[in-house]
């Protein structure tokens, strides 16, 4: 599946049950490092922190948390970017076997930023730096 934004893609791991949603506050200074790190650790979901302290934005944590996780969310694309990296490595592979690397320059190609002109961008809203969740992992970190 392609996901056209993050929401899409919360949405897919909520239907999946890989994400916890965490509706009470929660402090970025200190508390949310340490509740995506026993969730890291015990190879749990992805955490979707909806209230956060002092914030209007949620935030989202542990995304890639484990590689089955992160082949779930690649899994209709994995195999061919797996194949551009190949080809990056190995440049000689595309004449040994041709054919395997055919759809590689679309890809690649599909890869790059891209501007619709006739379609710009949506956004959330207009914010300043100080509203974001400036997250802290342990005392003496500057976020």
């Amino acid at each position: 599946m392609i996901y056209k934004s993050l929401q899409d893609c919360v949405q897919d791991l909520h239907n999946t049950k890989q994400l916890i949603k965490i509706p009470f506050e929660v402090d970025a200074d200190l508390e949310m490092a340490e509740i995506h790190r026993r969730y890291y650790d015990a190879k749990g979901p992805a955490i979707l922190f909806e209230k956060v302290k002092n914030s209007p934005f949620r935030a989202l944590s542990n995304l890639y948390g484990t590689p089955a996780r992160t082949d779930f969310l690649f899994r209709s694309t994995i195999k061919k970017v797996k194949k551009i990296i190949e080809l990056k490595a190995h440049p000689d592979n595309l004449f040994k076997n041709p054919f395997r690397y055919l759809d590689t320059p679309l890809t690649a190609f599909k890869a790059l930023p891209s501007r619709n002109w006739l379609k710009p961008a949506s956004m959330y809203g207009e914010t300043t730096i100080d509203k974001l969740p400036l997250l802290k992992s342990c005392p003496l970190d500057a976020g």
